[in-house]
């Protein structure tokens, strides 16, 4: 009888020095939580924030992002530019978040394709994955003319907002598309941006009828984007490569010859990776 008293001890018991561990372990946890999103907030401007504008930015107080800070900087994931004030990102992050691009193993294997696609067009060309259904942009190859990119090498961008984006999703099934809308929205972020479920279907029918996307002027005015997708070994989608430019360049006469060389590419691409291309839908 003793031995049952004494094991329903052992299993039961939820208070004193169990409840201190789990408020351990929230605390814990808030703090981690804490420290990812200062991160994330310093990655979102190269020009870095003083500590309160991060403190604003992030909506935690001004000691507790000092003393997250310090923590983090100890660590070399943030570092402080005393000149200006200001914190950044530090080398540890990068080095870390460098790892998601290695891990995607083909990222070096595209390399040649993006350079000859962007001789080919003359265009900054784009290699981008989806993660968490947001478009990552994995690298690049930047034109030799003149340009502003909208999305930096390691930016997300909505799905329905971007070209990449598009080619992806036009390999999805109405279900699918139907989901991701429901879980992010359709942002509005340019006057052109598509904003209307009935409208990106439309879309995506088109897309899936030539063979690549177009971002014009949807997520940033005065820039374009054609799209197609790689495909993997399973002829699903690994990746989408782009190029992208002002409109002054990709002019509505190119868009069709730019959108033949980037479904060559992104062939060449395919086949180079050992991926295969889906077969051909009749009409």
């Amino acid at each position: 009888m003793k031995r049952n008293v004494i094991r329903r001890r052992a299993i039961e018991p939820k208070s004193g020095a169990d409840d201190n561990d789990a408020d351990a372990r929230d605390v814990g946890v808030q703090s981690v939580d804490r420290a990812l999103s200062i991160i994330e907030t310093l990655a979102e401007d190269d020009e870095g924030y003083r500590l309160s504008d991060l403190a604003i930015r992030t909506g935690l107080s001004t000691s507790t992002v000092h003393r997250l800070l310090a923590t983090l900087e100890n660590r070399r994931f943030v570092q402080f530019d005393r000149t200006e004030s200001k914190w950044h990102v530090g080398a540890r992050a990068f080095t870390v978040g460098a790892t998601f691009a290695r891990r995607r193993n083909f990222s070096a294997q595209a390399v040649p394709y993006l350079r000859k696609l962007r001789d080919l067009t003359r265009e900054t060309a784009n290699l981008a994955v989806v993660d968490d259904e947001f478009i990552i942009v994995l690298t690049r190859m930047e034109s030799r003319e003149i340009m502003r990119s909208l999305t930096k090498v390691g930016g997300r961008v909505a799905m329905v907002a971007s070209g990449v984006g598009k080619a992806v999703l036009a390999t999805y099934s109405d279900a699918d598309v139907s989901a991701i809308i429901h879980h992010h929205g359709m942002p509005r972020l340019t006057e052109k941006s598509i904003v209307r479920p009935g409208d990106l279907f439309k879309e995506l029918g088109k897309v899936r009828r030539q063979g690549f996307a177009i971002d014009d002027e949807e997520a940033c005015m005065g820039l374009r984007c054609i799209a197609a997708v790689v495909y993997n070994d399973c002829a699903e989608p690994l990746a989408a490569i782009s190029v992208s430019g002002m409109t002054s360049r990709l002019t509505d006469e190119r868009l069709p010859m730019l959108g033949q060389t980037v479904c060559e590419v992104a062939a060449e691409l395919t086949v180079a990776l050992g991926g295969v291309m889906p077969e051909a839908k009749t009409a």
